[in-house]
């Protein structure tokens, strides 16, 4: 993959809280600069006002970026109209988009990640290492 995009594409990444997977992808996508485009995050229920203590430990840690200063919103905080792809971290997470916004189906990404929230950092550690995989994924997709 190259450091740097040579495509616009709009990405939304979409978790439950947007307290851990959506604030990794997002800030790992920016970090290999995934698109010149822009690069968000959302919940489908946030209730949190930051990002869990492992998501920050983790991505400091492990990839040198500080998520702290990251404030959880919701779906309806942001226009999915304006994204070329918007990422589902799981199942649950894709029926709920399907059933919310299915206008929007055709830039669905489905995504296979369980949701680290309330388990240790390992199990973050493993949830950001799989994230990282799908970037790469998606990386290659965007061509």
């Amino acid at each position: 993959m190259s450091d740097s995009a040579n495509h616009q594409a709009n990405i939304l990444f979409v978790c439950y809280g947007n307290i851990c997977r959506s604030p990794i992808a997002e800030h790992l996508a920016r970090q290999r600069k995934l698109t010149t485009g822009l690069i968000d995050s959302a919940g489908v229920n946030p209730t949190i006002a930051r990002p869990t203590a492992e998501a920050v430990a983790v991505m400091k840690e492990e990839y040198g970026i500080d998520i702290s200063g990251h404030r959880p919103k919701g779906l309806e905080e942001v226009a999915l109209e304006m994204f070329d792809y918007i990422v589902a971290a799981d199942p649950e997470i894709s029926d709920y988009l399907r059933s919310h916004a299915p206008r929007l189906v055709d830039r669905f990404v489905d995504w296979q990640i369980d949701d680290p929230y309330s388990l240790s950092g390992n199990v973050y550690r493993n949830c950001a290492v799989a994230i990282s995989a799908e970037l790469t994924k998606l990386a290659q997709r965007l061509g």
